[in-house]
């Protein structure tokens, strides 16, 4: 039986007042992050994963880094992971 965990997550940047900015993709511009880079992304369903993409034979496909599987909905947007937390 799988397990389905879903987070909402907000993230700010301590430095402004701007919250990070999910970046979408279009046919024309795909704005992919670099590739095998970590990243959040969006589906179509506002499904969250931490996941990266890897370029195939058939295109790009998006990978879980929890369980490394292949991503099946449609990834819709982007943003790159937070910063990690540091201790003053």
């Amino acid at each position: 039986m799988a397990t389905t965990c879903t987070i909402n997550i907000t993230f700010t940047d301590d430095t402004t007042t701007n919250q990070q900015k999910w970046i979408t993709f279009s046919e024309k511009h795909p704005n992919y992050p670099d590739w095998g880079e970590t990243v959040l992304v969006c589906d179509d369903k506002s499904n969250i994963f931490i996941a990266r993409h890897l370029f195939g034979e058939f295109g790009v496909k998006w990978y879980n880094e929890t369980n490394f599987e292949c991503i099946k909905s449609s990834i819709v947007a982007w943003m790159p992971l937070p910063k990690p937390y540091e201790v003053d």
